[in-house]
């Protein structure tokens, strides 16, 4: 089971695990956010091989998301060589739902950049369980400050590979205030 099945190019019917909390008949917003990152480097693939990555990932959330089949668009806004800006929108029936404009970028070597006087994270193995739709594991070593690990066992979108990004994007919103260490390039 996978949080969508393909049904079209860009469309997608969510399954019984996108059903949001607040209204079962709503999407939770959280797979949307990796089927919407899911495109855009889908897109980036079909139309170059230089391997350019997401920059960030801005969301503007226009309404909610009925538990139907909907369909994503992603538009070049700034093409370039090695940077570029794309617009990817998830919608249903004609309307936009979520809007994400990002950059693409170059990437280069950060490891003088990397460092931090914080701990590390403890180990997936060391934290407790705590969330039964995804595995997140959580460690508060004081008010304000705490380490995860969250990752789904489910598949964003069924007989489909897709990357870290697009992975942490569902676990998104267990993540509000931290910083996540992924690698954009590993597959998930």
């Amino acid at each position: 089971m996978a949080y969508f099945q393909r049904t079209g190019e860009s469309a997608f019917r969510p399954t019984g695990y996108v059903s949001g909390a607040w209204d079962p008949d709503e999407q939770h917003i959280a797979p949307a956010l990796g089927l919407l990152a899911h495109a855009v480097e889908r897109d980036r693939d079909l139309r170059r091989s230089d391997g350019l990555v997401i920059a960030r990932l801005p969301y503007d959330i226009l309404g909610t998301i009925p538990l139907d089949v909907v369909e994503t668009a992603v538009t070049v806004i700034r093409p370039g060589r090695t940077i570029e800006l794309v617009e990817a929108t998830l919608g249903y029936n004609g309307h936009a739902a979520v809007r994400l404009r990002t950059w693409l970028m170059q990437s280069a070597d950060t490891t003088h950049l990397e460092g931090t006087s914080l701990p590390r994270i403890p180990q997936l193995p060391d934290l407790p369980a705590w969330n039964p739709s995804t595995e997140v594991r959580r460690a508060q070593t004081e008010p304000g400050r705490a380490s995860f690990w969250v990752r789904t066992p489910l598949p964003l979108i069924q007989d489909e590979e897709v990357s870290q990004v697009d992975r942490h994007n569902v676990a998104g919103p267990h993540l509000r205030s931290t910083e996540p260490a992924i690698s954009a390039r590993k597959p998930a």
